[in-house]
């Protein structure tokens, strides 16, 4: 059975009340007007690395809710979200791993993650 895996935080999703995941929280971060210039730009190394190398599915309106799991034997995938976790933490947005074998309905899947109806 294949594990799943979900970095999220400590932040709130607006639309659901659910912790917000990894990528809303770099979003929320990278906006800051306080962050370090250093903080910034190695976060943006980092979100350019994913934008080119984790496609960005095409979801229907009625998958709003989903939440995306990464395949826990992506491991390229894996060790890039660690090095963006440890940059949400240092600038106070705490990210813990959850691991599920039931993710929910999955509605999109790829070789590195899946968006699933919880």
């Amino acid at each position: 059975m294949d594990t799943y895996i979900r970095f999220q935080t400590q932040l709130r999703c607006c639309n659901t009340g659910r912790p917000a995941g990894i990528f809303v929280a770099a979003g929320r971060i990278e906006d800051r007007t306080t962050l370090p210039d250093a903080t910034r730009d190695r976060l943006r190394e980092v979100l350019i690395w994913f934008n080119r190398n984790l496609t960005v599915p095409a979801l229907d309106e009625s998958d709003w809710r989903c939440l995306f799991w990464f395949r826990s034997d992506s491991q390229p995938v894996i060790r890039r979200l660690w090095e963006l976790a440890y940059l949400l933490e240092d600038e106070g947005v705490f990210v813990t791993k959850v691991r599920t074998n039931q993710p929910g309905m999955i509605v999109y899947r790829d070789e590195h993650q899946v968006a699933a109806m919880p």
